[in-house]
């Protein structure tokens, strides 16, 4: 019983230095010096170091170093093929969400007149939308679909900030119900990409608003999935852009190096205030989602649904594929799947077998995108946006008949209203700052309006 507890007690943090942590368990499996009394050590486990351990301490730094180096030197020897290789930015855009918040967008649109679906992906916590740029670049190419859409979810990117950063994905989803109202991409049904947290706020709408989907695609998600509520990089600040490459690559070290350079400048911006780079992500955003309302959302899909997984990847198991396979029971179409040699970040490590399979999918669910009456596809039918409401027909009357067109007579009599009000409501104030009712905008509004 002492030794279970002394196991529990002493567990290695994994999380405390993970690059120096795997660092020394691959060397270790390799059998290159390090026994697991350095791994110990710098796990910290809890008993009195000896000589050997100090001496197996000093290898495990000096080793570390220099796997460092050896990193940075294959860094800097792919920057200039990943500056080469780099493929054009999309446009962006910002769409004022209904939540009140503004979300910027970005846009890839096919160049030839193609009648195609259009296609919204939706990224995961610490990345912003153009993270699907290599992706979007090639469905276009291919005309495979009209267009992409890749919004940078709240607290990310260019979007705004909420207030207490704790957000869900009823929450998002709200955001991305905002934007298929704002760009007019309720005329057809969707194909929704989402990853990691993306995929949970793309389950949830189908769930809400089925017709406004034609088929989900979730990338390393699963309905058992855990969803961290915050990202390993948030908040975090380094010296130097190196160490911050180095930080991003010791998260993920299956990546080349090319990808993850791609992932630090999506992710890492110069820090004005302190010096340095930090991440661009809100340090206080947080993620809430329940593994029964997750479960619900997959229940309640009656569209087509594609799971995706990396071979490699930790988020999810093939048994939890599965799983969430067999709860997807409305779902008229639902396959699994998985991409070998790769594991997490499939937008950037490999973007060409993702674009392939999801122009297959699109040639296989081309039905769910088809509209046979185009009337039946108003936001008012649809119910995204609901029809304004009225106590009584003279009331809505009133209200939605022609207005006449105002005379000058009409006009004196409001502006000597207005003047009337304004000289009965100087007498009870007397603020130096007051605004009349007659300057209800900025002094530079009426420059241009005229």
């Amino acid at each position: 019983a002492s030794r279970s507890f002394l196991r529990r007690r002493t567990r290695r943090p994994t999380d405390s230095h993970p690059f120096l942590a795997r660092s020394m368990d691959h060397e270790a499996d390799r059998g290159s010096g390090f026994d697991a009394s350095a791994k110990g050590i710098f796990g910290g486990r809890r008993r009195r170091a000896c000589p050997s351990d100090q001496r197996n301490a000093s290898a495990a730094r000096l080793n570390h170093a220099a796997k460092s180096e050896r990193l940075l030197m294959e860094l800097m020897a792919a920057q200039a093929k990943f500056e080469a290789a780099r493929r054009p930015a999309p446009s962006k855009t910002f769409v004022d969400a209904s939540t009140g918040l503004r979300l910027r967008v970005c846009e890839w649109k096919s160049a030839g007149d193609v009648e195609e679906a259009n296609a919204v992906f939706l990224h995961g916590s610490c990345d912003q939308g153009s993270v699907w740029n290599d992706v979007c670049l090639r469905l276009c190419a291919k005309e495979a679909v009209q267009a992409c859409y890749g919004p940078d979810m709240r607290g990310h990117g260019g979007s705004a900030r909420s207030s207490s950063g704790r957000c869900d994905a009823r929450v998002l989803a709200e955001d991305l119900r905002s934007l298929v109202v704002e760009k007019d991409l309720y005329r057809a049904p969707l194909m929704l990409v989402g990853e990691g947290e993306g995929a949970c706020v793309a389950v949830r709408l189908a769930a809400l608003c089925p017709q406004l989907v034609g088929s989900v695609v979730c990338i390393n998600y699963a309905a058992d999935v855990n969803v961290r509520p915050k990202h390993v990089m948030q908040g975090k600040h380094w010296s130097d852009r190196k160490y911050a490459t180095l930080d991003v690559w010791s998260n993920d070290p299956k990546l080349e190096p090319e990808p993850v350079l791609q992932l630090v400048d999506l992710r890492v911006v110069e820090d004005i205030e302190r010096g340095g780079c930090r991440t661009k992500m809100d340090p206080n955003w947080c993620f809430e989602s329940k593994r029964e309302e997750r479960i619900h959302d997959f229940a309640a899909i009656s569209c087509p649904l594609l799971l995706i997984r990396g071979e490699m990847s930790n988020m999810c198991t093939d048994e939890e594929l599965e799983s969430t396979q067999r709860m997807a029971t409305k779902a008229p179409l639902c396959k699994i799947r998985v991409i070998k040699e790769h594991g997490e970040h499939l937008s950037v490590s490999c973007p060409g077998k993702l674009s392939r399979i999801l122009t297959r999918w699109l040639q296989v669910t081309e039905d769910f995108y088809h509209v046979s009456d185009p009337e039946s596809r108003r936001p008012e039918l649809l119910n995204i946006r609901p029809l304004p409401e009225y106590g009584s027909v003279a009331e809505a009357m009133a209200a939605l008949r022609p207005r006449a067109i105002p005379t000058p007579k009409m006009i004196a009599d409001e502006l000597a209203k207005l003047r009337a009000d304004d000289e009965q409501s100087s007498d009870a104030e007397s603020d130096v700052g007051y605004v009349t009712g007659l300057a209800k905008e900025p002094a530079d509004y009426y420059g241009f309006v005229g």
